[in-house]
């Protein structure tokens, strides 16, 4: 185990490293950009769709059950 520490260490910073920080961070973005929107759309749909607000909560329950999955 040492040994594989060791190696990580001398390990240099390398353009694949960069492209999956980027790939991350912008997959880290768009997560919660969705979340914004779900979070800020969720009152319209209540009012279209004359939801309470137990089904609202139901509605955001299902939608981050789904992200989970």
């Amino acid at each position: 185990m040492d040994l594989l520490f060791a190696r990580l260490d001398r390990a240099r910073w390398n353009k694949v490293h960069t492209t999956i920080t980027i790939a991350l961070g912008v997959g880290w973005l768009l997560d919660a950009f969705e979340v914004t929107i779900v979070n800020n759309v969720i009152g319209v749909f209540r009012d279209q769709w004359h939801l309470s607000n137990l089904q609202a909560s139901w509605v955001l329950s299902i939608w981050f059950i789904g992200i989970m999955l």
